[in-house]
């Protein structure tokens, strides 16, 4: 019963000290879209996923949802995007 409980404990306790001092975990995540492709930067880290690569794209009430394959999906928050950027976002990809 001990490990039962323990073991989770640990995990949440180990993933919460990373989170908190990881430069890259809580840097700003900053989307640039284009007709062909997003750029991702994420601090000093840069990446780009083109649109074509893209192996779903899905809108939900909080997030757009971008899946790369089975294991990688990008989610970009609404909160922070105006109801216009909103509108261009989806006009890129749907």
């Amino acid at each position: 019963m001990f490990f039962i409980l323990f073991i989770p404990l640990l995990t949440f306790w180990g993933s919460r000290k990373s989170f908190q001092v990881s430069p890259i975990l809580n840097s700003e995540v900053i989307y640039t879209f284009f007709p062909d492709r997003i750029k991702i930067s994420i601090g000093e880290m840069k990446s780009e996923l083109l649109k074509k690569e893209l192996s779903n794209i899905e809108e939900t009430k909080d997030f757009f949802l971008l899946q790369l394959n089975k294991a990688n999906l990008y989610p970009i928050p609404k909160k922070d995007i105006s109801e216009q950027e909103r509108e261009k976002i989806r006009h890129l990809f749907f």
